[in-house]
C-alpha cells in the first residue's frame, strides 16, 4: 500500500520517541526513522510520533536542528511538537524516550508501559544484533520480534554508569552538541531498522566528546 496522506507508511506497528521539548532530540528520531523506512523497498507498515513530557504544543524543531536535518535532506518545516499524555502512551507498540526520566514520566502515566518503553540507547543496546545488518534496501525487522529480544536482556550486562543510556538535552549548549546528539540518534535509528550505523560527522578535536573518567579509568584497568 502507499504511504497515507501524512506520508507515513499505513499503520501496523506504532514507535512513539519522547523527549522533554518534542524540539529537537524527539523531533529528531521522529524525522530520521521516518526518513529511513521511506528508503525501504515497500512500506512496511510502521507509524513514528514523537511528543515531550513538556512541550508547547505547536512549536517547530529548533533552528540548528532544521538545519543539520535540511544538511541529510529531511525538510523539518512542517514538523510541530505535541505534548505527552496518557492515550499516546497507550496507543503506542513501542516508546522509546531521550533520558531514563522521561522513562519514568512515561511510566507515571502508564505503569503498564514497562515492556514496551525504553530509552533509545538503550533499547539499542539490549536488541544489539537482533535487527540486522540487512543489505541495502531490504525490510526492517519485525518490531514485536524487537521488543520481545529486548525483554529478554532486560537486566542483563547493564552499564556501570546508568546515564550511558542517555542522551542529554544539547539545547543551549551550540550546534556541535545538537550535531552530536543527532548522530547519535541517529546510530539508534540505524539499528532499529537494520542498517549499517552512520558514521558520525568530524569535529574538531576540542570540540569531541571526551570519555568520562569512569570509562577511562575502566580502559586503563589492568585485572
Amino acid at each position: 500500500m502507499p504511504p497515507n496522506d501524512s506520508g507515513q507508511p499505513p499503520a501496523g506497528f506504532s514507535v512513539l520517541y519522547i523527549c522533554h521539548a518534542n524540539r529537537c532530540r524527539s523531533a529528531a528520531a521522529e524525522l530520521l526513522l521516518i526518513d529511513a523506512l521511506r528508503r525501504t523497498p515497500a512500506p512496511i507498515g510502521w507509524t513514528v510520533r514523537s511528543a515531550g513530557v513538556g512541550a508547547i504544543d505547536g512549536q517547530p524543531v529548533v533552528a540548528e536542528l532544521g538545519e543539520l536535518l535540511s544538511e541529510r535532506g529531511i525538510d523539518a518545516g512542517a514538523f510541530r511538537s505535541e505534548p505527552l499524555d496518557a492515550e499516546m502512551v497507550a496507543e503506542a507498540d513501542l516508546i522509546l524516550t531521550a533520558e531514563r526520566g522521561q522513562r519514568a514520566a512515561v511510566l507515571a502515566l502508564d505503569p503498564s508501559a514497562h515492556a514496551k518503553t525504553f530509552t533509545m540507547v538503550q533499547f539499542e543496546r539490549l536488541t544489539a544484533g537482533q535487527a540486522g545488518p540487512r543489505e541495502a534496501g531490504s525490510q526492517p525487522p519485525d518490531g514485536s520480534e524487537l521488543i520481545t529480544a529486548a525483554l529478554s536482556q532486560r537486566g542483563l550486562n547493564e552499564p556501570l554508569d546508568p546515564a550511558d543510556d542517555d542522551i542529554a538535552d544539547p539545547v543551549g549548549h551550540g550546534r556541535r552538541a545538537i550535531a552530536r546528539a543527532v548522530n547519535r540518534i541517529d546510530r539508534t535509528v540505524a539499528a532499529l531498522v537494520g542498517r549499517p550505523a552512520p558514521e558520525a560527522a568530524t569535529e574538531p578535536a576540542a570540540e569531541r566528546r571526551r570519555p568520562s573518567l569512569w570509562n577511562r579509568l575502566r580502559r586503563n584497568r589492568t585485572d
